[in-house]
């Protein structure tokens, strides 16, 4: 795995101050038909549910980092256990 990747991944999770919080998923892929390296870091945190960094590393040599956040009700609505009320 490419250490620029990871770094970039771990730096974006500082400047969120979610360095300290608990890992409870990563991934590392090639894309050999993209010509692309994606790691993923999923996070356990108390203000959402979880929050999911994504890093790509490019073949043009560009790294970008993306992150989501996932509360309580979209964890729900991704399990199939939300109780929606339609009035």
């Amino acid at each position: 795995m490419s250490n620029v990747l990871k770094e970039a991944v771990y730096e974006k999770m500082m400047d969120m101050a979610d360095d300290k919080e608990l890992v409870v998923y990563e991934n590392y892929e090639i894309s050999e038909r993209h010509g692309t390296e994606t790691y993923v870091v999923i996070i356990e945190i108390s203000s959402y549910r979880f929050r999911i960094y994504q890093g790509m590393l490019h073949s043009t040599g560009r790294v970008s980092v993306k992150y989501m956040s996932v509360d309580s009700d979209m964890f729900k609505a991704m399990r199939g256990t939300l109780d929606l009320k339609v009035s």
